[in-house]
């Protein structure tokens, strides 16, 4: 069998490029794009190749960036004009070929092994999209070429900004493995502290290392690793035109102001849990299940339903904990001390009668976990 030919394609500093766009007088000045501070969202999400030569970086506060690049300028996101531009990519993309499996608004794979006959190789295909992007949309992208997922993802990131890297079998292990094994796909900080406690600090050495220890060390998601750093990665890229069924269904907000009051949580659950539950009716869903366990910002209740169970039994049960839950007074105490009250899911099925998703309104609201951190309001559904 020959091999795959596999494409990740992924727009550089994407939301910034796009922003710049109709504000070119900014090209040459360090330029992020960045929450509104006084709506409590003052984080950069996004940067431009100068700015990031400051040390600005994502997901940092807009003072801290400012601090290490006084000239700044910050410029409010244009979600419309993100969609617009993905999209548009998105366009290009299916020019040669509709297995395209979106990671994010930016970044896509594209699986072209039966289009190399029509447009040639891969590096041939990725340069053509390259030029395409950059043409057209006056943006620019970094395209990893690879006979697998997860080496096009790492062949994306060598080479930005409007750079291709081919990463074959024959040269992955002295272009792969010398990396760190953070740059491995799903390799978190947490996952990669681990790794370092047990001296595994490149990619080679997650390759080489004994399938018990990383078994050991991060469960079953060890052995996918060390799968991945040898090349073995055989997961497909999906197909365009296929459902897709997220493994969560979820919403948030925050707030201007802090909240202490049961019925403000009350009434922004209910906004939430509509937009939440008009998804699932759409895809057919419907929440089934909860458990107990840990959560990252604190205690989640979970309850463990029965597969019989009706979606308006699994709401009952969720007011029914929450009604347990003292929620007044908590927020001020909550913004010091940030721990986490609510529920989250656990699975999902289709839903025969999925447009009466919850019969009882009453209970509706209700009708999906959800969590409360002082002034953030999580909702979530899985």
């Amino acid at each position: 069998m020959a091999d795959r030919v596999v494409l990740h394609c992924d727009l550089n500093n994407f939301f910034a490029s796009v922003t710049l766009l109709s504000n070119a007088t900014l090209y040459n000045m360090p330029v992020a794009v960045c929450g509104n501070e006084k709506e409590r969202h003052g984080i950069v999400l996004a940067k431009n190749e100068i700015a990031k030569s400051y040390g600005v970086k994502t997901a940092e506060t807009v003072r801290d960036a400012k601090r290490k690049c006084p000239e700044l300028v910050c410029l409010p996101p244009d979600y419309k004009q993100y969609k617009k531009y993905s999209a548009a990519a998105r366009k290009i993309y299916e020019r040669y070929t509709d297995m395209i499996e979106p990671f994010g608004i930016d970044e896509c794979w594209l699986d072209v092994t039966g289009s190399i006959r029509i447009f040639g190789s891969g590096e041939e295909i990725a340069e053509k999209i390259r030029c395409s992007i950059k043409n057209e949309l006056k943006i620019t992208v970094s395209i990893g070429v690879s006979f697998n997922k997860a080496f096009a993802k790492l062949g994306s990131d060598m080479k930005k900004p409007d750079g291709i890297t081919v990463i074959s079998k024959e040269n992955f292990k002295s272009k792969v493995w010398p990396l760190p094994a953070k740059d491995l796909l799903y390799v978190g900080r947490s996952t990669d502290e681990r790794l370092k406690s047990s001296g595994i600090f490149t990619i080679g050495d997650v390759a080489n290392c004994d399938t018990a220890l990383l078994s050991h060390l991060l469960g079953k998601n060890g052995e996918q690793l060390k799968r991945y750093a040898m090349g073995l990665d055989s997961s497909p890229v999906a197909d365009s035109n296929a459902l897709r069924i997220p493994k969560s269904i979820g919403r948030s907000v925050t707030l201007d102001h802090d909240i202490d009051s049961y019925e403000e949580v009350r009434k922004i659950f209910l906004i939430l849990s509509e937009e939440i539950t008009e998804n699932m009716r759409n895809l057919k869903l419907a929440a089934f299940g909860f458990h107990r366990g840990p959560h990252p910002h604190g205690v989640a209740a979970r309850i463990r339903l029965g597969h019989g169970k009706r979606e308006n039994e699994l709401a009952r049960l969720a007011v029914g904990f929450v009604n347990r839950v003292e929620l007044r007074g908590r927020a001020g105490e909550l913004a010091h001390n940030p721990q986490v009250l609510g529920l989250v899911g656990e699975g999902k099925r289709r839903a025969r009668n999925a447009g009466h998703l919850f019969v009882d309104e009453g209970l509706r609201e209700q009708g999906a976990a959800f969590e409360v951190v002082a002034r953030q309001v999580l909702m979530v559904v899985v």
